[in-house]
């Protein structure tokens, strides 16, 4: 019954593996043994204040189906008790998606509305222009390219971050340039401006941005998430040269483009210290109270992740309340590479492994962190625990 409902009935369906997890977790629950048994008082529970009958008539089934309620309760699932309000942020970010949609003005190909274009699109070309009055973005532009490969695999990752940044804010740069030369009329409308603008007057990032970083799709929200990286990577080129990210700082990965990267590149440079093989090496986590520690330098302090389907207060997961947050902030952890002999921070039956995702939609993942918990695996997966980096 388990193969067929989680390979074929319903896995198939299912590319993340997390999901997969919150999959099996209910299998278990529903599909057991104990579950056909009675307790001392002849009940079988299915769920809370749901219980089976002690006879295998239809009608005893159907009269407790008469009195399951309209709405289902999130117990029911394991979902956490404020999980009306996650589901209204989903809505609205929906409603807000199809809005936009409808917001799309009536453009097509080679049908050049000066009057409009203007309309829409100036607020975008004066937000750029103000975020480019920065001082850090105005020294970047003039900086010089950073080589730090003598520098170990993370001060050379973050040096190439730091040159594609401002590669790719020469390009914004350029596209929305030549678009206001032909908004103003200095220009002659091309090709590639009019491929650009429609991009944008459909609430869209032009390809020839995303291409080079697929950030945000909102184009306003991909230009502030671009210069907020951008001056951001300036103090972690910094740090990793003077190797101040290893002494104590605290860093927020939401502020380099790619993060899983990163850790890679600490992965590599781990490996070099430790005279190992990156294959001999696994990735941990451990918070303040945890008495850890590593045969190495190489450790560096984490903040600014957000917790979504529980709380964590640097102890141990905890139920949310009905007014809780949907999303939280947990207190500042460390980070290391070891070596897969070396002791973990958490025994394994004390934590669950809950992925980090880039942002809240949950599509791409950077890294599985071992959070404790106090058992109960399978409740926090149903809760749909899950951590994400801050959104710039």
């Amino acid at each position: 019954m388990h193969g067929l409902m989680e390979n074929a009935i319903y896995g198939g369906r299912i590319d993340n593996v997390f999901d997969i997890n919150v999959l099996r977790s209910y299998l278990h629950q529903y599909f057991q043994p104990a579950l056909y048994t009675q307790d001392q008082g002849g009940r079988r529970a299915l769920a809370q204040d749901v219980n089976l009958p002690a006879t295998n008539r239809i009608k005893h089934y159907l009269e407790v189906i008469k009195t399951l309620p309209d709405l289902d309760r999130p117990s029911y699932f394991g979902l956490p008790s404020n999980i009306e309000r996650s589901a209204q942020r989903a809505v609205s970010s929906q409603v807000i998606s199809q809005l936009k949609v409808l917001m799309r003005p009536d453009v097509s190909a080679g049908k050049f509305d000066k009057e409009r274009w203007t309309k829409e699109l100036k607020p975008i070309l004066d937000l750029w222009e103000k975020l480019n009055q920065a001082p850090d973005l105005k020294k970047l532009d003039k900086s010089s390219p950073i080589h730090g490969g003598p520098d170990g695999p993370v001060a050379s990752f973050l040096a190439q971050e730091r040159q594609n940044a401002i590669r790719l804010m020469h390009i914004v740069k350029s596209s929305l340039s030549s678009l206001r030369r032909v908004l103003d009329g200095n220009a002659l409308l091309t090709s590639e401006v009019e491929k650009t603008a429609l991009s944008m007057l459909n609430h869209e990032v032009p390809s020839s941005w995303s291409s080079v970083w697929d950030g945000p799709e909102d184009t306003v929200q991909y230009l502030r998430s671009l210069a907020g990286r951008l001056m951001a990577l300036d103090s972690w080129v910094q740090r990793a040269s003077s190797k101040q990210m290893y002494k104590g700082v605290q860093l927020d990965m939401s502020e380099i483009f790619r993060p899983d990267t990163f850790l890679n590149a600490l992965r590599q440079e781990t490996a070099r210290v430790l005279k190992s093989s990156m294959d001999g090496l696994k990735f941990v986590c451990w918070w303040k109270d945890c008495k850890f520690s590593v045969p190495h330098a190489l450790i560096i302090s984490v903040g600014e992740l957000y917790l979504e389907g529980c709380t964590f207060d640097g102890r141990r997961l905890l139920e949310n309340e009905r007014n809780s947050p949907t999303v939280a902030v947990i207190p500042e952890c460390t980070i290391a590479w070891v070596t897969k002999s070396s002791e973990d921070p958490y025994p394994a039956g004390d934590c669950i492994a809950l992925p980090l995702y880039f942002t809240a939609d949950r599509q791409r993942i950077v890294a599985r962190i071992n959070v404790p918990c106090s058992g109960q695996h399978s409740k926090w997966l149903q809760s749909g625990a899950a951590l994400f980096l801050k959104q710039m």
